[in-house]
């Protein structure tokens, strides 16, 4: 059964003393089972206590990192769920606790015994409701993905389909995709939580392709010009 974030704060909190932005991270990454590198929980250092200026609770900002680690596949920019989930969080923090602000908190929740632990498991039970919270959210028109984002697209878990004819994928196509044509597109099962790369060289295709992955349920999907790719072309 999987663990909730409330279930792994006190070991870093009290038993490690990470600060509250520290903490909620390191619980989301026990809990949800992110496996995070070292490095990256260093970057939650200068968040605790509100940033160090008493602005919004450093368990806040643990809990949005925890997200975007989650459902951030190549930019937050072209993650309309994160997006959607970090702002109901911080919402449901504000509505419940009457601020996401560490200055307002402190008055409230802080304790000689407990210092910022109330404040901590309050929003990290928040954060757990709203990361397992289905959504239904719109589709958004595919984004285009500059070489870059297509480089760590190739590199990350996502599926990448070039919707080209079959003569074209032969003749030249691109490393760690696969061929399936727009054609033979709505005969496919897909999972719907992997996000999907589109790779083509007609937004037209593009735009068709899009509907029939929406159909079947898939949220987030791009694509990539294959006019835009300087590296090697692989023949079948």
């Amino acid at each position: 059964m999987a663990k909730k974030v409330t279930e792994c704060l006190h070991h870093y909190f009290h038993g490690l003393g990470y600060n509250c932005a520290e903490t909620t991270l390191r619980a989301a990454d026990e809990a949800w089972e992110l496996h995070l590198p070292e490095e990256a929980f260093r970057l939650m250092g200068g968040f605790g206590g509100g940033m160090g200026v008493q602005g919004v609770c450093g368990a806040v900002s643990g809990g949005v990192a925890a997200l975007s680690h989650y459902y951030v596949h190549i930019t937050g920019h072209q993650s309309p769920l994160l997006m959607a989930k970090a702002k109901i969080f911080q919402e449901r923090v504000a509505e419940r606790m009457g601020s996401t602000a560490c200055a307002h908190l402190m008055p409230k929740y802080l304790t000689e015994k407990e210092s910022c632990m109330p404040t901590i498991t309050l929003i990290a039970e928040i954060l757990d409701e709203v990361k397992d919270m289905e959504l239904d959210i719109p589709r958004a028109l595919p984004r285009k993905l500059r070489p870059l984002q297509f480089q760590q697209a190739l590199a990350g878990s996502c599926l990448r389909i070039d919707i080209r004819s079959a003569e074209a994928y032969a003749d030249g196509h691109i490393e760690g995709t696969v061929s399936l044509p727009l054609s033979a597109l709505g005969e496919a099962s897909f999972e719907a939580a992997m996000p999907v790369v589109l790779i083509a060289d007609d937004i037209k295709a593009v735009d068709a392709a899009a509907a029939i992955l929406d159909s079947k349920g898939v949220a987030e999907v791009y694509y990539f010009d294959t006019n835009n790719w300087k590296g090697e072309w692989t023949k079948s």
